[in-house]
């Protein structure tokens, strides 16, 4: 039979190991607890760049729709530019006819003159 001082033993070290896995639970919750407040972390970081990338994504198609009426806008421009170049093109040639006239009348002007001139 087992003595009363065994008997003790085995308790003695059976009560050691219960307070040894009491201890290592108490660290393993703990563990855990930060474990959770980790993953938290980490949830609240993967919304906020969730967040970033969309408010990105939102500013990008606004610069995009910005620079595709800044383009139209720009070919409205030279398309004008263009116009006009071709009226002042026209209204050059329209000169240069009327110059070729206002010669063409003087030249039969100092005909006219000298033709008077002539019978006087």
């Amino acid at each position: 039979m087992l003595s009363i001082v065994s008997i003790k033993s085995r308790n003695s070290r059976l009560s050691k190991r219960v307070a040894s896995i009491q201890d290592n639970t108490a660290v393993a919750a703990t563990a855990v607890v930060d474990i959770s407040e980790i993953i938290r972390q980490i949830s609240e970081i993967q919304s906020n760049i969730a967040v970033a990338i969309d408010q990105q994504s939102m500013t990008t198609r606004e610069i995009s729709r910005i620079v595709a009426e800044a383009a139209m806008g720009s070919s409205t421009i030279a398309s004008s530019i263009f116009q006009v170049a071709e009226e002042a093109k026209s209204a050059l040639d329209e000169v240069g006819e009327a110059s070729q006239g206002a010669l063409d009348l003087s030249h039969m002007s100092n005909e006219l003159n000298q033709l008077v001139a002539f019978y006087r």
